[in-house]
């Protein structure tokens, strides 16, 4: 099941002999076109900022032009051995549906924009996950790297401070039924 909650931007589904996905109708666009046959091609783009690199994932930070000019985004590749005869969703299907369930119950997030499933490929799942990037946000990992090398942080908290609210952020998202799965300092933003 998809979750496509009700929000100011609508969503369309399209499908082409190779991928098939979820877009979002504001930016379905010519600058989305060549993306929505080709995913890749992002990491072709001279705006691009490689963030993570690794056997199963790459994120990356990119500039892609929209109606109202030149936005940043979030741009992640999920890659993954496929079993025979699995019918699991990809884990960039299980993220889009996490990011809707937050924003369900008014938990910030990065909005998502596009998720793309590689149909073509029986032995290997590649999909691809692109979300607006928070201007005025940094990760957890950022935050804690400062605390330890004793600079400044990017927020206006001392880290005691900043820890007890985490923690208290942490139990309201359980109590609320949402549980990461992966909770890492790379994977949570923080306001600052």
């Amino acid at each position: 099941r998809i979750l496509m909650p009700v929000s100011k931007f609508p969503y369309s589904v399209f499908a082409n002999e190779n991928y098939r996905g979820i877009v979002r109708s504001d930016l379905n666009q010519e600058g989305f076109q060549e993306i929505l046959q080709n995913p890749e091609s992002i990491l072709a783009r001279d705006e691009i900022r490689i963030i993570k690199d690794s056997d199963r994932n790459l994120l990356a930070e990119v500039e892609i032009e929209t109606a109202n000019g030149p936005k940043r985004f979030f741009f992640k590749i999920f890659q993954k051995q496929k079993k025979p005869g699995s019918k699991k969703r990809s884990r960039a299907f299980k993220t889009w549906n996490h990011i809707f369930e937050c924003q369900y119950r008014n938990i910030s997030t990065p909005s998502p924009v596009m998720l793309v499933e590689n149909s073509s490929n029986p032995t290997t799942s590649i999909c691809y996950l692109l979300v607006e990037k928070a201007e005025d946000r940094v990760t957890v990992r950022t935050i804690l790297d400062r605390v330890r090398k004793k600079k400044p942080l990017p927020i206006d908290l001392d880290a005691n401070t900043f820890l007890n609210q985490f923690g208290l952020f942490t139990r309201s998202k359980h109590r609320a039924g949402i549980y990461h799965r992966d909770y890492t300092g790379g994977n949570v933003l923080v306001s600052t």
